[in-house]
């Protein structure tokens, strides 16, 4: 099953994503301008495209003047997604819908307060084809409706639901960066539970052949493919540790634990960890964590390994590059493997873990 979607997904990019020449193109300079209401400690405009860095222009004042100016230098051919954020000094961080920019646009935005997920659209005289991209979604795309819970089933059930809303604005709007742009971001978000859903190709394979034959479709593309190496019944990949280490599988049952330093619904598992670990490991359980800090955190992660006393297999992976690899995302990720390293489950819960291996570690 899950080779036939592989063979479809390898299929559909030589279909697809011709490459074509390259074009050298001149700089050009965007400009975003806005006038913010409501003072915020930390704002920021953001680039949500993570292809290269997500070209973060930020001030750190404390009140930030009622009228804001930025200039944002881009050589962008295609539209890429921004989103205006706010820090408070709590460290809480609150982030808008999309908008998208352009070489050449001049786009003036006039915030009230910041919102999450609202969408601030450009008060402009000039009707770009960017802006009017923003305005149709925002329009005909079905509000995105609070897709987290805390129950799996749900959550899964509601995400599955609201996937074929791309499928259908999509045959609508082939040009629409905008929906490209909320695609790519709810894979991201929600593949995870979801899966590789057929949808996901299905809206794309009707969006336009600039979009999908530009830079960023053929990378979403190829982040499918990687993701596909991460499903149940197949193998675990090999994963490149730091200093060239291999973790060692469980007599039984191994789950392999992503997480860093910085993330905290990560350190909170490890409480109902230790107790499993303490429970099954004579029992043929074995638990690999693998952190992705940075180079210059190891300190702090064999500090926080010593503080938590973490008594299982600990590895590190320098800035999450093998995560990244295999489109594993977001912290925390797990995988649970049988004694071959088989995947037996993925995303695996703290709790839905304890309930399996009560049943199969009796």
């Amino acid at each position: 099953m899950e080779n036939d979607f592989v063979a479809k997904l390898i299929f559909r990019i030589q279909k697809i994503l011709v490459f074509l020449p390259v074009a050298v193109l001149s700089q050009s300079t965007a400009t975003i301008q806005f006038k913010i209401n409501s003072p915020c400690y930390k704002f920021s405009i953001a680039r949500v495209s993570n292809i290269y860095d997500d070209n973060r222009f930020t001030t750190y004042k404390k009140h930030y003047p009622q009228n804001g100016f930025f200039i944002v230098k881009t050589t962008e051919k295609h539209p890429t997604p921004y989103i205006f954020t706010c820090e408070e000094e709590n460290h809480s961080i609150k982030g808008s819908g999309i908008f998208t920019v352009n070489s050449g646009d001049k786009l003036i935005f006039e915030i009230d307060s910041i919102s999450d997920r609202k969408q601030y659209l450009p008060n402009t005289k000039t009707q770009c084809k960017s802006f009017s991209d923003q305005k149709v979604f925002y329009e005909e795309f079905p509000n995105k409706i609070d897709l987290y819970s805390p129950v799996d089933s749900i959550y899964k059930a509601e995400s599955l639901n609201f996937l074929p809303n791309f499928e259908k604005y999509a045959k609508k709007h082939h040009d629409s960066y905008m929906l490209f742009w909320n695609l790519k971001n709810f894979y991201d978000e929600h593949s995870w539970i979801t899966g590789n859903n057929e949808i996901y190709m299905k809206a794309f394979d009707n969006l336009s052949a600039e979009i999908k034959n530009s830079m960023y479709g053929r990378y979403f593309v190829q982040k499918i493919l990687k993701s596909t190496k991460i499903e149940e019944g197949l193998s675990f990949p090999k994963i490149n540790l730091h200093d060239k280490k291999e973790f060692k599988l469980g007599k039984k049952y191994t789950l392999v634990d992503f997480w860093a330093t910085y993330c905290g619904s990560c350190l909170d598992s490890f409480l109902v960890y230790k107790d499993l670990y303490k429970r099954y490991k004579d029992n043929g359980f074995e638990i690999v964590a693998i952190s992705g800090d940075r180079k210059k955190d190891i300190a702090k992660w064999k500090n926080m390994i010593q503080k938590r006393q973490l008594a299982w297999q600990n590895y590190i992976d320098i800035a999450g590059k093998e995560r990244e690899k295999y489109n594993i995302n977001p912290y925390p990720y797990t995988v649970l493997l049988d004694s071959n390293g088989m995947i037996l489950k993925k995303n695996i819960s703290p709790a839905e873990l304890e309930i399996f291996l009560k049943e199969n570690l009796k």
